[in-house]
């Protein structure tokens, strides 16, 4: 509603009922009289009566509280304790990367193993034959010291395929032994070094191989034969039944296995260095 105020032939509206909250409403009359006949101040003020409106909620507008707001702008809370996603993630990574540095290390390890362990086989491969000639040649030596000093004397009856420490009872071979058991003999020909042993052979079958046999004069003839052969890794001289005058039968053989006891006059010599 508009209300009108009447002044001397004209009105004028000024203030509309329908403006909310306001106390007052100034009206200026521009007039003498009012329309009851009574004379106003052109610049009177008049008191309106305030009028209040209670706004009413629309349905499905209400405002959802600040908190479930704020909830909304925080998309990355993953849990109740509010950790945040990013932090997870990174702590993960962490532990990913501590795994994968352990792995790598215990992969340079092995590596570093396996390598030692290879140039370690590769010089015992080297060396093998030589250690083995030596641990052979050392406990020959051994047991024929034992037997030196024994009070009473161990003969081993030959196999028949080197036949090589028989002796008749009127033939005795000078052979050196004992006196020269472990000593070094180096071969005429070339330079190739053998070690000479007194009561052992290696003659019986698994022990070695036959590989020839010839007449010398002594164990140092029949070592020179034996340097002259290039299988030749071992030989051995003395008196078998049969043998008469200086020249005595020398077993040459080849791939040395094990030996075992002979007479005392019995002499073998093992190759050491082709050197």
């Amino acid at each position: 509603m508009t209300a009108h105020l009447a002044f001397s032939g004209f009105s004028r509206t000024l203030c509309p009922t329908s403006v909310l909250l306001t106390p007052t409403c100034a009206y200026a009359t521009g007039g003498t009289t009012s329309s009851n006949g009574a004379r106003m101040d052109p610049y009177q003020t008049v008191q309106q009566q305030e009028q209040y409106y209670q706004l009413q909620d629309v349905p499905g507008e209400k405002v959802a509280p600040f908190q479930y707001q704020q909830q909304a702008f925080q998309p990355y809370r993953t849990d109740a304790s509010g950790s945040d996603a990013t932090t997870s993630t990174n702590t993960i990574l962490n532990v990913k990367r501590s795994v994968a540095l352990g792995v790598l290390a215990v992969i340079v390890l092995l590596s570093l193993a396996v390598i030692g362990l290879s140039a370690g086989l590769g010089v015992s491969q080297r060396d093998l034959r030589q250690v083995k000639g030596d641990l052979e040649v050392a406990q020959a030596i051994f047991s024929s010291a034992v037997a030196a000093g024994a009070a009473t004397t161990v003969f081993h009856t030959p196999t028949p395929a080197s036949a090589s420490s028989t002796a008749s009872a009127t033939t005795v071979a000078d052979v050196q032994c004992p006196r020269a058991n472990g000593t070094m003999y180096t071969a005429r020909t070339g330079s190739k070094q053998f070690r000479r042993m007194c009561g052992i052979d290696y003659g019986g079958e698994g022990e070695a191989v036959d590989i020839g046999n010839v007449q010398t004069r002594s164990l140092d003839a029949c070592i020179d034969a034996c340097a002259a052969r290039p299988s030749c890794t071992g030989a051995g001289w003395g008196v078998i039944d049969g043998d008469s005058g200086a020249m005595h039968s020398c077993w040459m053989k080849t791939n040395l296995t094990r030996f075992h006891r002979a007479r005392d006059d019995w002499g073998f010599a093992v190759l050491v260095s082709e050197e």
